[in-house]
């Protein structure tokens, strides 16, 4: 059994890991809730654009965006939405699971695969699983990484982005480009999911207030700046559904291991009360037995 002193140094380490895994939770808390409120008041101006793209598609009839159509080349770009910290459980290796198996599909319809990882730690969780798949002989596609886009610059951010990839789309042999990440589910629960960002797929358009006008000067100019539009509002949404996940992925693992060092440090506490205990009664036993050899002697 340690020594009460060895057990104390334990209760302090672990102590103070229960105060940054604390900290952290709280931290995430507040950025959830910060997220979420940009998410919400998001979700409107991308059903808004996503409606004014699908009415002007409709008003136009034949007249055709190249972000409409599928694109003449082989090549397909994923890109992987991570985050750029750890401790937030399995969210960044559950994404890279989902990209995997997103390009084997691909694979299997013959068509090639490339990644582009934004997250630090997902980027290197990529490379990791990719060059384990080199090991073993298998083929792997080519990939790409940055780190993660600022929350305070978010919009501007992903801005840059969507333009960059609706040029590369036009102008550089890509069949579609699509989205790996994370989205919140019911009771804190989040999931991979893979969507199509490119070509982009809008519906018909619902009856609304967009749909009850002609388009000016005409539907082509309109789809000029709708589709782009709509293009950067929905990977600004995905962006936020990332978001939002990974911070309920990292209070969900912060509070359960707030909770481990909760029980590991009662734990702890009562390993040094008996450790305590038994060295009182064996000094006790000890006075005792002197005691009574003392007597013995007279």
């Amino acid at each position: 059994m340690p020594n009460i002193r060895q057990i104390r140094t334990h209760v302090a380490a672990v102590d103070s890991a229960r105060t940054i895994t604390k900290a952290l939770q709280m931290i995430s808390a507040s950025r959830l809730q910060r997220v979420q409120r940009r998410r919400v008041a998001s979700r409107e101006a991308t059903t808004g654009a996503d409606e004014i793209a699908a009415a002007a598609i409709r008003v136009g009839g034949e007249i055709a965006h190249p972000l409409l159509c599928a694109g003449a080349g082989d090549v397909s770009r994923v890109i992987v939405l991570g985050s750029d910290r750890g401790m937030c459980g399995g969210y960044n290796s559950r994404v890279v699971q989902a990209a995997i198996e997103a390009a084997d599909e691909l694979a299997r319809i013959q068509r090639k695969c490339e990644f582009h990882a934004i997250g630090k730690r997902v980027g290197m969780a990529l490379r990791e699983r990719l060059a384990a798949r080199v090991a073993e002989g298998a083929s792997v596609p080519p990939m790409t990484g940055r780190p993660g886009l600022d929350e305070s610059r978010m919009l501007d951010e992903v801005a840059q982005l969507a333009r960059k990839l609706c040029d590369d789309f036009i102008g550089t042999p890509l069949a579609s480009v699509s989205l790996v990440r994370m989205r919140l589910g019911g009771q804190g629960a989040v999931t991979p999911v893979v969507s199509q960002l490119l070509p982009l797929e809008a519906g018909p358009a619902a009856v609304s207030i967009y749909t009850q006008y002609q388009p000016l000067p005409d539907a082509g100019c309109v789809l000029e700046v709708a589709v782009p539009q709509a293009v950067r509002m929905r990977l600004y949404h995905a962006f936020l559904e990332a978001a939002l996940s990974e911070h309920t992925a990292r209070l969900m693992a912060m509070k359960a291991a707030t909770s481990n060092a909760e029980d590991m440090i009662r734990d702890l506490t009562r390993e040094m009360n008996r450790a305590r205990q038994a060295r009182i009664t064996a000094e006790l036993s000890e006075i005792v037995g002197g005691a009574d050899a003392v007597e013995g002697v007279r």
